[in-house]
């Protein structure tokens, strides 16, 4: 956290942030995160990720799932975001 204050949704816990404050988040559902501007200014903070080529993505407050696909470089190869409840058979389509 660089300038501000916030807080910080960890799974069902929040936490206040401020400036030199950090957090680094593990895989799973139980760590989803959300963090908000609870001050009058600007929040300001740097966020880095692993920027991995290949990811899924869940979203537990409006039950979306994202999954993305990059090349070497960077560009996008599939990028799709569905409802969890969106139901396909595996064999739907297949010959």
């Amino acid at each position: 956290m660089l300038e501000g204050t916030g807080s910080l949704r960890i799974g069902v816990d929040e936490v206040q942030v401020g400036p030199g404050d950090y957090a680094t988040f593990p895989v799973g559902p139980a760590h989803s995160h959300q963090l908000l501007n609870k001050g009058d200014g600007p929040l300001r903070y740097l966020c880095l990720s692993t920027m991995l080529p290949t990811e899924v993505v869940g979203y537990p407050d409006s039950k979306k799932i994202g999954a993305m696909g990059y090349t070497a470089t960077g560009k996008p190869m599939v990028r799709i975001m569905v409802r969890e409840d969106s139901k396909v058979d595996y064999y739907g389509g297949e010959l």
